[in-house]
């Protein structure tokens, strides 16, 4: 079918700026924080506080997505790639939501994390077990402490 115009919600993203982005100032950056419903504690807000002092330019922005953005961060700080893990879920019988793992990785250590996550499961899983209900029956904490400290 033929266009009937340009599609004005192609380049919209509805205010989710997470992860590091190019700012129109040149050498300058931001990093957009999600904030789960909107919240955050004090503690939380004076430490991102802290990061914007340190490596931006002392400011904090809201969205209107009710995350937050982190600005003027200088290009030359070295921002790196990294992620969050999250482990289980499935879309099996009830279906389960994955788990927040809570531990930012490094792009560079991803494979190594995982490596250990994996090895502990093989280790450690009963017979015929999935990786899926051995999360749930040893729980994200007990992963977390086998394998990450």
């Amino acid at each position: 079918m033929p266009s009937n115009g340009d599609d004005k919600l192609s380049s919209w993203n509805a205010s989710y700026y997470f992860g590091v982005h190019y700012q129109k100032q040149e050498g300058k950056s931001y990093i957009g924080v999600n904030l789960p419903l909107g919240e955050i504690t004090c503690d939380e807000l004076l430490q991102l506080g802290d990061i914007s002092k340190k490596y931006g330019d002392s400011k904090l922005r809201t969205t209107l997505s009710q995350n937050l953005i982190i600005s003027g961060i200088s290009n030359e700080d070295g921002c790196e790639d990294a992620f969050t893990l999250w482990l289980g879920g499935t879309l099996n019988n009830d279906g389960k939501f994955t788990k927040n793992l809570n531990y930012r990785v490094k792009a560079i250590d991803v494979h190594r994390i995982l490596e250990k996550i994996i090895f502990f499961f093989q280790e450690n899983k009963v017979e015929n077990e999935s990786f899926n209900e051995f999360v749930n029956r040893i729980g994200i904490s007990e992963i977390k402490n086998s394998t990450l400290n």
